[in-house]
């Protein structure tokens, strides 16, 4: 969707409000489309003295797999937006707080696809008692036992455990 903000450019003091909702379904991340229910973004865009502010809130629900029992799992995430819209820079700095707009009009839908992505957590657990799963025979140990035999290792270093008594 495309926000036309030519009016605000040119009018000190304008604030307009924003309310509208994302359909993600479809972007993949890390191999999974993340996004499966709408997502909404809330905030405003305002001209104060001439600086052009986007402002907001982007929340919806996450489906990812956890990191420790590969189970797919969702949950909600929220994202903080706030940029400075300009027309032009003066110079090539590049800075991740100002979005040029040469002709007045953003692309929202790019802008809150990424922050979304970035808000994302790096490590995803169903819950954060998670105990994963076996790495002998396999299991989810979150829904039954481990069947595996309890290992002592190899007898010939057993006399190295007698250092950790």
């Amino acid at each position: 969707m495309v926000l036309d903000f030519g009016r605000l450019f040119v009018t000190d003091s304008m604030r307009e409000d924003i309310d509208l909702t994302f359909d993600f379904s479809g972007e993949q991340y890390r191999g999974v489309c993340p996004f499966t229910a709408p997502v909404r973004f809330t905030g405003y865009a305002e001209n104060r003295a001439g600086a052009v502010t986007l402002r907001g809130q982007v929340c919806g629900d996450y489906t990812d797999l956890c990191d420790r029992c590969g189970e797919m799992c969702t949950a909600h995430i929220t994202a903080e937006l706030c940029f400075t819209l300009v027309s032009t820079m003066a110079n090539d700095e590049e800075r991740d707080d100002f979005l040029v707009i040469p002709d007045k009009k953003l692309d929202i839908d790019r802008v809150v696809l990424e922050e979304l992505i970035l808000a994302l957590p790096t490590k995803h657990l169903c819950s954060d008692d998670c105990r994963g799963f076996c790495s002998g025979c396999g299991a989810n140990l979150n829904r039954q036992a481990c069947t595996c035999s309890e290992d002592d290792g190899d007898p010939r270093l057993s006399v190295l455990k007698t250092l950790l008594k």
